[in-house]
């Protein structure tokens, strides 16, 4: 997508994520604890989390030029971000983290396998008593997102694919 599209032009792009401290909150999760922003492509969310204090930052995306560009708008700031150029599904981690978060992944894995190879890597990839934020299409969410194909989830569905 990025490739063909400027930042702004995808359907998951927003200029505000909001507060990482009204996302996390509940997670209690600890500044220097590690996060990884899974596609976190372009996002805000890493400037939001370097400027709410975390220090431990990891950035996953398909996506080199995304992260190209992410790296270089976050300049100096960024220096202590990892940024890893991988498809989750066959992401293979050698550390674990406190807290996954990922806003626009899962619900492109319209494939069952590629579901179940997400969902092994997440299990691998975090910490025991570790926090999971997974955000998706509702029931009644679009089927298609940037001429993508979309699952769509309630809150039981998502939480029984990713146990």
């Amino acid at each position: 997508m990025y490739g063909t599209k400027r930042i702004t032009d995808v359907s998951w792009y927003e200029s505000h994520p909001g507060s990482p401290s009204n996302s996390f909150a509940p997670t209690e999760t600890q500044l220097t604890a590690p996060l990884i922003d899974v596609g976190g492509g372009a996002s805000f969310l890493v400037d939001e989390l370097i400027n709410a204090g975390y220090l431990d930052l990891t950035v996953l995306d398909i996506s080199a030029e995304v992260l190209q560009k992410l790296r270089a708008r976050l300049g100096a700031p960024g220096a202590a971000v990892a940024f890893l150029r991988q498809d989750v599904t066959a992401f293979q981690p050698d550390r674990r983290y406190a807290l996954w978060h990922d806003r626009a992944v899962f619900h492109f894995l319209v494939q069952r396998e590629d579901r179940e190879r997400y969902v092994d890597v997440l299990r691998r990839a975090l910490l025991p008593n570790g926090h999971v934020v997974i955000a998706t299409f509702g029931p009644s969410g679009p089927e298609r997102c940037s001429g993508l194909a979309t699952m769509r989830y309630d809150a039981s569905a998502l939480a029984t694919r990713v146990r």
